[in-house]
């Protein structure tokens, strides 16, 4: 939908739960989620082992807690600039509502460059689902939500993995050692 230039979309931080926001809060959760798992299977294991967010993945309850609070302000943070104020600015300026939302989920996502271009493509993608839920349910709201949901089962998954993945290198210099 394009709107004429000068003409504010409002979007509230408030929402009416009824079943159409909860259904488009889940579809969009799980849209999300199943575009992590695609992105996870396209990236080689040997990259995705490099992957900085193995290294930053918690490990400590200390850990957990920073990373639970940066969650929290990331999600509100990021929906209210990308979402919310970028959007509005973008949409208000050139009336081009559907290209100002294709303009922040690129700039969303190369936020996040130092992840690598899958994580950049992936990212997109996200960005996409939650300006689609922004716009449907016409709050920042369910974006926050799903966005913290999100990134908090992202990293309980990454922070399992990378433990998998010292494990192994654990085992893997106990046999070099043992073999030397």
């Amino acid at each position: 939908m394009e709107s004429e230039k000068g003409t504010l979309r409002p979007f509230s931080l408030r929402t009416t739960l009824n079943s159409d926001v909860f259904l488009a809060t889940t579809a969009a959760l799980t849209l999300c989620l199943l575009i992590r798992v695609v992105a996870r299977r396209i990236r080689p294991l040997s990259e995705r082992r490099k992957l900085l967010v193995f290294a930053l993945s918690p490990r400590t309850r200390r850990q957990w807690w920073l990373k639970s609070v940066i969650v929290l302000c990331a999600c509100v943070a990021e929906e209210s600039a990308y979402r919310g104020v970028a959007w509005q600015i973008l949409s208000y300026s050139t009336g081009q509502h559907m290209w100002s939302a294709v303009i922040c989920s690129a700039a969303f996502a190369f936020a996040h460059w130092v992840q690598g271009w899958i994580s950049i493509l992936m990212i997109y993608l996200l960005a996409v689902v939650m300006h689609g839920l922004v716009e449907y349910t016409n709050s920042l709201l369910p974006a926050m939500l799903v966005h913290g949901i999100f990134d908090f089962i992202a990293i309980a998954l990454i922070s399992k993995e990378a433990s998998q993945y010292r494990q192994n290198d654990s085992l893997l210099d106990l046999r070099q050692a043992t073999h030397e």
